[in-house]
């Protein structure tokens, strides 16, 4: 490429192009751009290619949206990963601030250990409203919606809340549909509006 030059620049396969008679096609930056050249060969019958024809493009709009593709599909699997580490934390969080509170009511506890019992349950709940947000981040994240039986999404939303509703000494009645209870939507959203419920 360029009027004046008398071989073939670096990058250009137009050589490879006339030794195989075969169309060679790459990609090369120039600048901030991105091309793409396509080298044909040029045949005035069965003999050798007499030369080649180049065909240059622009193709860095293309490219860009190639790379916008795949870093959506890379922050989705982040968000996916980051959920699941979110709910298999969210567990243990909750033990820890339904034991916190169970301890905490017992009257021979000593002053000192009451206080480490307070600083053990404020923490936890930082952390558990640091997963919260986390979650709440990721299901902005996720459009896809699923069958999700309403039955199960609230008996795990109560049973994440067990270890606070008996620190409470609330008592939950249970009743559910006998037959599954299928809606399209999110079990995590479900769960949420379950829980906060609960909690108010």
């Amino acid at each position: 490429m360029g009027g004046k030059r008398t071989s073939p620049c670096s990058f250009c396969r137009a050589t490879e192009c006339l030794a195989t008679g075969k169309v060679q096609e790459f990609i090369r930056p120039l600048g901030s751009a991105m091309l793409r050249v396509i080298a044909s060969p040029l045949s005035d019958g069965g003999g050798p290619p007499a030369g080649a024809v180049l065909m240059i493009s622009n193709i860095s709009a293309e490219a860009e949206l190639r790379e916008r593709v795949v870093e959506t599909q890379r922050l989705a699997t982040v968000g996916m990963r980051t959920s699941g580490v979110a709910h298999e934390l969210k567990n243990p969080l909750t033990c820890i601030l339904g034991f916190s509170q169970l301890l905490k009511r017992r009257p021979d506890l000593p002053d000192v250990a009451r206080q480490q019992l307070e600083r053990i349950w404020g923490e936890a709940r930082r952390c558990d409203h640091i997963v919260g947000s986390l979650l709440t981040f990721t299901r902005r994240r996720a459009n896809a919606k699923e069958r999700v039986d309403v039955n199960r999404a609230v008996a795990e939303a109560i049973e994440l809340l067990r270890f606070q509703i008996d620190a409470s000494g609330v008592m939950v009645q249970e009743a559910y549909h006998p037959e599954p209870l299928d809606v399209l939507g999110h079990i995590c959203e479900i769960q949420q509006v379950t829980q906060n419920i609960m909690t108010n």
